[in-house]
């Protein structure tokens, strides 16, 4: 079997970690669990434009080299070399994610990218699989299959949620299905909103879920590594509760923060803290606002930003627990890589996060502020649930992995084949 994977999402990982994220770190573990699969003939792109594509090599170059061999190129450009453009393309990114003005580098990025030249494709795939960006045309690259993966549809279900053009971004993908095209969802959530949304046949749809690294998500078992750590993200002595994600709407950290005041207020004798891990994202001034408004809660809650990889084991583990009220989510991978850490979860009853979950957590409405607050002061004054939350969530956490991943998206590509 013939597969091609578009993985431009990977070209995002240039200019600084805090890019890798929830799509990129599952297009990162399938990606090389499918490499790992001696049952497929494997190659990647970033085929979208000439840009992507240097994006691609210059990540795969950063991180080892290990897709080098497999990568085909699409696009060439005649006025620069792939050396100086790689550049200037590192550069932009860079300059842009620090915040630093580089519209003149990047109008002469645009013109370039507008004048190379495609190369195309010389042959016919059986599988053509975007993990991230829309399907190229069929003319642009043959295939026999094709197949997009949709993470969610949030933008579509909830635009209020979302930043500026996400809507439009995301109909852009959707619209490139054809018919007789085929989805690879993350979960059953997702396949759900695929059907109502699209209006694609759930005999379409394929579920395979995603996993957590084991590199990156484990317990860590070294007390001087944990404490370490936690000094350096200024979190003091004593337990916490932790909350990871990008700060936007939909993770609900408003109603979480309110919950979590209301606990403190009612119990002040608690020794415990609240630590929020991840960048600042769209719409999170309430955060901030009600965390100016009550400076007793300030003094309680550790705002740790972006937390690199190496680090975010040693930061679950110690984490009395997780806490992830989330409003919605396509699949909910901060969650499952919480129960690998062994860090008891408290989580949201909606959309895909009781499929990650199953009886493993405590699962609370995330809009039901009594409920939340309940959740968290059983699992600040119980000692019992929380030995047994990290032993089924251990348990939980290991029914998924990326290699079974990789080995469900192959068995739904020979399904699509048969129907082809």
């Amino acid at each position: 079997m013939d597969v091609l994977l578009d993985v431009n999402i990977l070209g995002r990982g240039i200019g600084g970690d805090i890019s890798r994220t929830g799509i990129f770190r599952a297009t990162l573990g399938l990606t090389h669990a499918m490499v790992r699969r001696p049952d497929i003939s494997l190659h990647f792109a970033a085929e979208a434009n000439w840009a992507s594509e240097l994006l691609l090599l210059a990540y795969d170059r950063e991180a080892g080299g290990t897709l080098a061999s497999r990568i085909l190129r699409a696009w060439h450009h005649p006025d620069i070399g792939d050396a100086e453009a790689t550049a200037l393309i590192t550069h932009v990114v860079t300059e842009e994610a620090a915040g630093r003005d580089a519209r003149k580098d990047r109008a002469a990025l645009t013109l370039l990218n507008a004048t190379a030249q495609r190369k195309g494709f010389s042959r016919t795939f059986d599988v053509l699989h975007s993990l991230r960006t829309p399907l190229p045309s069929p003319t642009r690259v043959p295939a026999r299959v094709r197949a997009l993966t949709i993470h969610d549809l949030i933008p579509l279900r909830h635009p209020e949620w979302m930043y500026s053009g996400a809507e439009a971004e995301i109909r852009v993908i959707a619209n490139s299905l054809l018919p007789g095209d085929f989805v690879v969802a993350n979960s059953r959530t997702t396949a759900g909103d695929t059907s109502a949304l699209l209006g694609i046949e759930p005999e379409r749809i394929y579920v395979t879920p995603w996993a957590a690294t084991p590199e990156v998500f484990y317990r860590e078992r070294s007390s001087e590594r944990v404490a370490e750590t936690a000094a350096r993200y200024k979190i003091p002595p004593g337990p916490y509760l932790m909350s990871l994600c990008t700060l936007e709407p939909r993770k609900n950290f408003p109603q979480l923060l309110r919950c979590f005041h209301r606990l403190i207020q009612q119990r002040n004798s608690l020794d415990v803290r609240l630590v929020l891990v991840g960048a600042t994202g769209w719409k999170a001034d309430p955060i901030f606002a009600y965390l100016d408004e009550h400076s007793d809660l300030r003094e309680r809650v550790v705002l740790a930003g972006y937390v690199p990889d190496a680090d975010l084991a040693a930061l679950y583990s110690r984490a009395r627990a997780f806490a992830y009220p989330s409003l919605y989510e396509g699949f909910g991978l901060p969650v499952l890589e919480a129960m690998q850490c062994g860090t008891p979860v408290i989580t949201s009853t909606e959309s895909s996060l009781p499929e990650v979950v199953g009886d493993a957590g405590l699962l609370v409405s995330p809009t039901d502020p009594e409920a939340l607050t309940a959740a968290l002061l059983r699992i600040l004054t119980d000692d019992d649930l929380v030995t047994d939350l990290s032993r089924r969530g251990l348990q939980r956490a290991s029914l998924f992995s990326w290699d079974r991943t990789a080995k469900d998206t192959i068995a739904a590509y020979r399904a699509m084949l048969a129907r082809a």
